[in-house]
């Protein structure tokens, strides 16, 4: 007579066989009692690629049963979800080399969770649907989870301001020409137009962070020596942020020009008390409101104006930077009345769409309670 079992066999093929005592088996293991539904399994896929995981995962980063891909080359473990031993294992490389330390920790952090979760569902492989569909859900959420978290993706703004730089030809200057920021290049070709530094000068710059202009100022008044047919000038930097050392430029930082202390510590390092030429490329924090900005800038620059008697020298030069505005009428009208001429200049350095403009005074000869050396 033939049993249930033994008619089993022929419809099952080679999946599906029967045990001596009856019990229905397949490749994977037995198979459940009647009257309970079947132990789900992943798919194909997870069963190859979760023991490569585990492994991934693990301090060791290998096992002894791994294939020759892994164990025995002295190479580390690498996942047929991450490329393999082809062409996507080298961009993972890539990836996750010394170049990209952020990017190689997060994958680090992706991986791991992932690994945890995949252990927690092989524990609870037995028992049954709703704990697999459990932890599948977790999976999910987690994946969710750290993909928000570790990947922060930049503002507009930051988009916008990352490609401009990458295009703007004076930024790429800059890096070629050693100097610290693209503004160099304006005070170069202010000077280029109106000869405004030669050798031998002293000059304070304001507003001297990150420090391009005291370079360009510490070539052009040789203030470094390096010329010994020239004299030998002097460039004093005072800002708020402090400032990297510079040869031939001394620099007084943090600290507040319009502050009384500052103000005694810049005439004691000014060799005779006096500058030869002030530069201010002074900024206050932008506050987005444009009138308000325009506004505290004019102030800025009106409080320096305010020091030039007592800084100055008679015959001087006066440089500053200001945002268009409502009340940049006043702020050339005073320079010329302490001033022998001025003028506004936009140097091409300067982004088109930017607001900044610079006042050039030359002359000085407001010298009200200033005693000339």
């Amino acid at each position: 007579m033939v049993t249930a079992g033994q008619r089993a066999g022929p419809l099952l093929g080679s999946r599906g066989r029967t045990s001596s005592s009856g019990q229905g088996t397949d490749a994977q293991g037995p198979l459940p009692p009647k009257g309970q539904p079947p132990t789900p399994r992943p798919p194909r896929r997870f069963r190859s690629e979760a023991p490569a995981l585990f492994a991934f995962c693990s301090p060791a980063r290998a096992s002894a049963g791994s294939d020759d891909r892994r164990a025995g080359s002295g190479k580390e473990v690498w996942p047929r979800t991450f490329g393999g031993a082809g062409a996507g294992a080298e961009r993972s490389r890539a990836l996750c080399g010394e170049r990209a330390p952020r990017l190689r920790e997060r994958l680090w952090t992706q991986v791991a969770s992932m690994g945890r979760l995949l252990r927690a569902w092989a524990s609870v492989r037995g028992g049954g649907l709703g704990s697999l569909r459990l932890a599948w859900a977790a999976l999910q959420c987690q994946r969710f989870h750290t993909a928000e978290s570790c990947s922060r993706s930049r503002t507009g703004a930051e988009h916008l301001w990352l490609a401009r730089q990458l295009k703007d030809p004076y930024v790429k200057a800059a890096k070629v020409e050693s100097f610290r920021c693209r503004s160099a290049f304006k005070l170069l070709e202010i000077h280029e137009r109106h000869q405004l530094l030669r050798p031998g000068l002293r000059v304070l710059d304001c507003g001297a962070a990150p420090g391009a202009w005291s370079q360009v100022a510490v070539q052009k008044v040789n203030a470094a020596g390096t010329d010994p047919r020239s004299p030998v000038g002097f460039v004093l930097g005072v800002d708020l942020l402090p400032i990297t050392p510079l040869e031939g430029a001394t620099f007084l930082c943090p600290a507040d020009v319009t502050d009384s202390e500052t103000f005694r510590r810049i005439q004691e390092l000014l060799p005779g008390h006096r500058a030869d030429v002030i530069l201010s490329d002074m900024a206050p924090n932008a506050t987005g409101i444009r009138g308000l900005d325009h506004d505290r800038l004019v102030g800025l620059c009106w409080a320096l104006l305010d020091l030039a008697p007592h800084l100055l020298r008679l015959g001087g030069a006066f440089l500053c930077k200001t945002w268009a505005g409502s009340h940049s009428w006043r702020l050339q009208e005073r320079l010329r009345r302490d001033f022998q001429s001025s003028r506004s200049l936009k140097p091409q350095a300067s982004r088109k769409e930017s607001a900044e403009v610079y006042l050039l005074a030359t002359g000085y000869r407001r010298g009200e309670g200033l005693v000339e050396d």
